[in-house]
């Protein structure tokens, strides 16, 4: 066996140094052989480029961790959704049973859609951040574009949006389960209930604090950022002035 694997290696040796080098410098007869129907995809990538600059961390690779977490979070809610969803009863046929299975396929969907759009966005910005010497850039005006930027927010408000409603979703399989056992259903609709309006109120007080904490550090920055252009603009003139021979006084 070990002469066979050896025969093996010395014989693909020989093929490589007789010159069968059909592509780049590393590639050899199997590399530069393709798979069937290979030719009818799409075979592009963005450039390789070694650049010391995409070990550096930024602030783009910063924000992508937090929407990491919503993403796992939601294939996680997502998986719960479903799986409940497939788990109601068929013999049924109440009104508060279809509530709960309308909103239980609602919170299954905007979750899918926060995983694909989180997953898509981390991919891509990835790619375009690594790309070249100018990726941060790209990235940057990638990250920032209309689309792509709402995009990630209806799909992050989707995610702890459907928390609500995957409660009241439970809610309405409860009362559809316990049926006419008012005494024993109604305490715990009330609950999920209750529990849904205020983790709604706790989502919406937390959108209104960041957005105010987010107002004060750009007035904080305000000035700074003035200083610095104006910094930055009197070093531009009295460079220019340098240049032109004017003495500055």
């Amino acid at each position: 066996m070990g002469a066979g694997l050896s025969g093996n290696i010395s014989g693909d040796h020989d093929q490589l140094e007789s010159g069968r080098f059909l592509g780049g410098q590393f590639d050899g007869l199997a590399s530069n052989t393709n798979l069937p129907g290979v030719e009818l995809l799409r075979q592009e990538s963005v450039e390789v480029s070694n650049d010391p600059r995409i070990f550096l961390d930024n602030v783009i690779a910063k924000r992508l961790g937090a929407f990491e977490t919503v993403a796992v979070a939601a294939i996680l809610l997502a998986s719960v959704s479903i799986s409940t969803l497939l788990a109601m009863e068929e013999n049924h046929e109440h009104p508060v049973e279809y509530v709960g299975l309308f909103l239980m396929n609602c919170v299954f969907v905007m979750n899918l859609f926060c995983v694909l759009v989180i997953t898509k966005q981390y991919y891509q910005i990835f790619r375009l951040m690594t790309s070249g010497p100018t990726g941060f850039e790209i990235a940057k005006s990638y990250y920032l574009n209309q689309n792509i930027m709402t995009m990630r927010h209806v799909a992050t408000g989707g995610f702890f949006y459907s928390i609500p409603m995957f409660i009241i979703a439970i809610a309405c399989m409860i009362w559809t389960k316990l049926e006419h056992r008012y005494s024993m259903s109604v305490p715990m609709c009330v609950i999920e209930i209750a529990a849904a309006v205020y983790i709604f109120f706790v989502l919406k007080k937390h959108s209104q604090i960041f957005r105010e904490k987010y107002i004060l550090t750009k007035k904080h920055e305000d000035p700074l950022r003035k200083h610095s252009d104006f910094e930055h603009k009197e070093h531009y003139r009295n460079a220019h002035y340098i240049s032109a021979g004017i003495h500055v006084g």
